[in-house]
């Protein structure tokens, strides 16, 4: 049985990650602040942090600056500034979707953690 992560207005994304009905990203960050829309607000800012680390962190967006091991690119250093919108449930079940913030990349990144593992980094061009 399929099943699906519902979100606000009709949207949802279903078990392979795809999100349906979807309202464009930008969309979604530019009204981040909690407009009347009900947008995402920011949850944490972190640096130099681990992307395995943020699901202890729970549901949310994060924006990620500096050294952060583990990130969509597969490199321990890097200078990219990364928006991650993470819907978790509990401890042991995940879902991250990653993309750049401060250079002209057109990629979505996500992977999800099953039972405390992480599965592999899987990139969509969105061009």
């Amino acid at each position: 049985m399929s099943k699906s992560i519902k979100f606000k207005n009709g949207n949802y994304m279903d078990t392979q990650g795809i999100v349906h009905q979807k309202q464009l990203l930008s969309d979604m960050i530019e009204s981040r602040d909690g407009g009347s829309n009900g947008g995402l607000s920011v949850k944490y800012q972190l640096n130099n942090t681990n992307f395995n680390d943020i699901a202890s962190y729970g549901s949310g967006l994060f924006l990620m600056f500096g050294n952060c091991p583990n990130n969509p690119n597969g490199t321990t250093l890097n200078t990219v500034h990364w928006g991650v919108i993470q819907i978790s449930l509990g401890s042991s079940y995940c879902i991250q979707v990653a993309f750049a913030l401060n250079n002209t990349d057109n990629w979505l990144s996500m992977r999800r953690q099953s039972n405390k593992k992480w599965l592999n980094w899987v990139h969509v061009n969105l061009s």
